[in-house]
């Protein structure tokens, strides 16, 4: 029960700052900014943040869930 619980704990900081990208939208000068032909497209970018947003989610839980040192509670810490 606690790891369901840190695994839940873990997704809502990592929704929390995920959602300032959805708060803060590039302004105009991103639009216009003269971008190289292998920029990828824009709608790339929301799946790519996804996809680290819940792999960061589950490192922090896995992070959690390791046996009880000063490095994981270090790592914890820098994490946040």
């Amino acid at each position: 029960m606690e790891a369901l619980l840190a695994l839940m704990i873990s997704f809502l900081l990592v929704a929390a700052t995920a959602s300032t990208g959805v708060r803060f939208r590039p302004d105009k000068w991103y639009v216009e900014l003269n971008k190289p032909a292998w920029n990828p497209p824009n709608w790339l970018f929301p799946v790519a943040w996804s996809i680290l947003y819940v792999m960061m989610a589950v490192a922090a839980w896995r992070i959690f869930l390791a046996e009880p040192m000063i490095i994981k509670w270090l790592a914890l810490i820098f994490y946040l």
